[in-house]
């Protein structure tokens, strides 16, 4: 990033309009992404505006080329903040002076950066964990890493990556937004089978190529962390349950044992830390289960 930038300029008058007045031409300048903003540019430097030369009565032509006919100003921005990627837009407008307008050039620009040279790379200062909640099939799972200073992504061909222990395996959190930026998003689509009902770990290290996340100053970061990346409030439980009680339980119905077995409540389960709840249709009447048109009350076995 540059934040001091030195110009230099030899302005030109070629043309003396006659006005008798001497024309103004204003400094102004940004720093922008697109250079589709000469219209709202508002940061001025006064010490750069510069003025016609010749101001006498009566128009001719001049030779700009000539000493007496040139000015010469020089001033150094501050707190430019010029990043990568970004235009410096310098812009010099006069005031419309109808019939009588000094023509005046830049003959000559001249411009320097200044800014200290930055050796500090950036570090890892934090990382915020996904929203406390249970995860499952189909859920995002995104955890925010926090820089010591806005950080660039310098490859095209490479993302950064977490590496979270779920389901005792490494699970990939892929680098999504945040270049630019001092926050970045990684991000893991929960799967089928994944399982982290006590919380999960990160590894303490952003997994990327050499040079891939770097500062405006073009350091690069290491992607160390030192921060905590223990989240036992952050679960994950995308295994459906399934029943590891294969006793028989019996039922009896009119004195009679009925054998239920798993399949026939259809309930499974692989962790003893859940519970399943099934609901048991109440026994038919006995005149249901001859077909009669008997009461609805139940009939016992003696009737």
């Amino acid at each position: 990033m540059i934040d001091q930038f030195e110009i230099e300029i030899v302005a030109a008058q070629w043309r003396k309009g006659g006005s008798g007045r001497a024309g103004e031409w204003s400094f102004s300048y940004a720093t922008s992404l697109s250079n589709n903003v000469l219209d709202t540019i508002t940061k001025k430097d006064t010490s750069l505006n510069f003025y016609s030369v010749q101001t006498s009565t009566g128009s001719a032509a001049l030779n700009g080329l000539l000493k007496i006919n040139q000015q010469q100003k020089k001033d150094t921005l501050f707190n430019l903040n010029w990043k990568p990627g970004e235009h410096l837009i310098l812009k010099w407008q006069d005031n419309d002076d109808i019939g009588n307008d000094d023509g005046m050039a830049l003959q000559q620009l001249s411009c320097k950066a200044l800014a200290m040279p930055d050796n500090t790379a950036p570090t890892v200062i934090e990382v915020i964990p996904p929203k406390t909640k249970t995860y499952t099939t189909g859920d995002t799972l995104t955890a925010k890493i926090i820089f010591s200073e806005p950080c660039f992504l310098n490859s095209r061909s490479f993302l950064p990556y977490l590496v979270a222990a779920i389901s005792d395996s490494a699970k990939n959190l892929v680098y999504t937004n945040g270049s630019g930026t001092n926050e970045w998003h990684f991000s893991y689509l929960i799967k089928n089978g994944d399982l982290a009902k006590n919380g999960f770990n990160l590894y303490p290290t952003i997994n990327s190529d050499t040079g891939t996340i770097k500062d405006a100053a073009f350091n690069s970061c290491k992607g160390i962390i030192t921060s905590n990346t223990r989240f036992l409030q952050v679960k994950i439980d995308a295994v459906a349950p399934s029943f590891i009680d294969t006793n028989t339980l019996s039922l009896h119905s009119c004195k009679r044992p009925v054998d239920i077995t798993s399949v026939t409540l259809g309930a499974t389960q692989t962790d003893s830390s859940e519970t399943i709840i099934w609901k048991l249709k109440t026994p038919p009447t006995q005149g249901e289960i001859l077909g009669l048109p008997f009461s609805k009350k139940t009939v016992s076995d003696s009737s």
